[in-house]
């Protein structure tokens, strides 16, 4: 099976014109040379039939109408084609075309017949299965051209054998992982303007070494690559490359030309220090569960609460980090919980690939109660004849009780062994941290917030008449058996509780100015 040439895709859009459907304006009428008022009256219509025609391309409601996403030039051509036939020579059709946008069309080769397209000034070929080209097969007089998500690994895959008019090359959405001395200056005085999108470059050192060959580049995108994740990642290229006019969509501003000077003395540092910081800073409204008497009880359970974060995307990241931290901490009811420093988890990511395909997957933040079970150390289970002759405990010292939970919950657990673990989701969000990534911003904050609900269980217990209370006993049983059966019905159901809330920040470790970069350099003990 031969593959596709854009050629061939080309004609295939250019009989979506239908030129030969059109009628032969003028064609019905007679002339008759004995008469020349005639001729002008024949002229005069076929005037009048030639705006019509015209107004029925541009109808939305015609049956002629048509809208042509390929190129822009369509609507002149066919104006062109039905003012005066002679004007279109099929055999030279692409010399009407100033611009060409075929996308999506599987399109796998740029063959020699662009040459053709000599007034051609802009090809657009995203989308398509295009793996390499030789620049040498296109016209002159291009100006703009895109081979943004194409299939393109190794960018010498694309040929380029002598200067080149190019003004904008759109490589966004491909695989290149480096540039590999392609942009050599000769070659590419007119280039302006390049688009490197979400490619895998990550060598940001030699990346911005092959930039400086471009004397003439004012616009460079580089987002959603890896190496936009190394702190002082904007300062080095601004510093490096002066003719900037615009990193990442976003123009250069004269105090971002003072902030950033000298940066490109520290840039060997930039490929080792990659990381971001997850802060939770708060959690509010927590309900804490009511735990057991622990007094000489052989067996035991605490309420643990972690906070911790996972992929979105069903990706192993298992050994992509030099450092992992998990925030856990017990926590009291209903209280406003300030987390400081254990609410911090850090990631130095071994690979900045790695880095930014979790960037691109997102995460999702989870609140998680665990309930772990103790058992004391060489705690045998009791037979079953003691099982039966063991009476229930009294609660005569329910106070002094109390008191021992308290030291139970910092002490006790030295004399247990951990058994089993049981986790409960209480919380959970869903992170984007693409903007991260387009360069928008390097911080993240958010407030999620939670419906929560309680069992009521536990307040069965608290609403039963007491037997040492005769008087509360009475009341309760004069009230009828409705209300009985409604209060009852009200316990099964879960009690509302005020909204969960979380106060998170997340923040790639970035530089906005070199005080900033030496701070870090220091108390890190990194050398330059």
């Amino acid at each position: 099976m031969s593959k596709k040439s854009v050629s061939e895709a080309f004609f295939t859009q250019l009989k979506s014109l239908r030129l030969n459907e059109y009628p032969i304006i003028g064609s019905y009428v007679k002339k008759d040379s004995r008469k020349p008022n005639e001729f002008d009256e024949y002229e005069k219509e076929k005037a009048d039939q030639i705006v019509e025609m015209i107004d029925l391309i541009k109808d939305q409601k015609s049956p002629w109408h048509e809208t042509y996403i390929w190129s822009r030039d369509c609507d002149s051509i066919r104006e062109k084609y039905i003012r005066d036939r002679s004007s279109i020579d099929f055999r030279n059709i692409e010399r009407h075309f100033s611009n060409l946008r075929l996308n999506s069309l599987d399109i796998q080769i740029v063959d020699e017949y662009v040459r053709n397209f000599i007034n051609l000034e802009e090809l657009i070929l995203s989308c398509n299965l295009i793996t390499g080209c030789n620049l040498s097969n296109l016209p002159n007089s291009l100006k703009i051209f895109d081979l943004s998500a194409n299939l393109i690994q190794n960018i010498q895959d694309i040929i380029v054998k002598s200067r080149t008019s190019i003004q904008h090359f759109g490589l966004a959405y491909n695989s290149i992982e480096n540039l590999d001395t392609f942009f050599n200056p000769k070659h590419w005085e007119s280039l302006v303007s390049l688009d490197l999108t979400s490619n895998t470059l990550h060598d940001l050192t030699n990346l911005i070494i092959e930039l400086e060959n471009l004397k003439n580049l004012r616009v460079l995108i580089l987002s959603r690559n890896p190496c936009v994740l190394y702190p002082g990642y904007r300062g080095l290229v601004i510093d490096s490359l002066p003719n900037l006019f615009s990193l990442d969509d976003s123009p250069i501003k004269k105090e971002e030309r003072i902030n950033y000077q000298d940066f490109k003395l520290y840039r060997e540092i930039f490929t080792h220090h990659a990381e971001i910081l997850f802060d939770f800073k708060r959690i509010k409204n927590l309900i804490f569960p009511e735990l057991p008497d622990f007094d000489d009880e052989p067996e035991i359970f605490v309420y643990k609460y972690v906070i911790r974060f996972k992929f979105i995307a069903d990706t192993d990241f298992d050994d992509c980090y030099e450092e992992k931290f998990e925030c856990t901490q017990e926590f009291d009811p209903m209280t406003n919980i300030d987390l400081s420093e254990k609410g911090l988890v850090n990631l130095k990511f071994k690979s900045i690939i790695n880095l930014r395909d979790f960037m691109l997957n997102g995460t999702k933040i989870e609140l998680i109660e665990r309930k772990c079970f103790y058992q004391a150390k060489n705690y045998q289970p009791p037979a079953e004849d003691e099982l039966k002759k063991k009476k229930k405990p009294e609660k005569k010292e329910e106070k002094k009780e109390v008191k021992k939970k308290k030291k139970t919950i910092q002490s006790l657990l030295d004399n247990y062994n951990k058994v089993n673990v049981e986790e409960k989701v209480l919380a959970s969000f869903d992170l984007e941290l693409i903007p991260l990534l387009d360069g928008l911003t390097k911080i993240i904050e958010k407030n999620f917030q939670s419906k929560q609900k309680i069992e009521n269980a536990f307040l069965k217990q608290s609403l039963a008449p007491s037997k040492n209370d005769p008087k509360k006993a009475k009341k309760n049983e004069k009230g009828s058996k409705a209300d009985k059966k409604k209060s009852e019905a009200d316990l099964q159901e879960p009690t509302e509780q005020p909204p969960l809330e979380i106060d998170f920040k997340l923040q790639v470790l970035d530089f906005v100015e070199l005080e900033q970069l030496k701070s870090y350099l220091s108390d890190n003990e990194i050398n330059k």
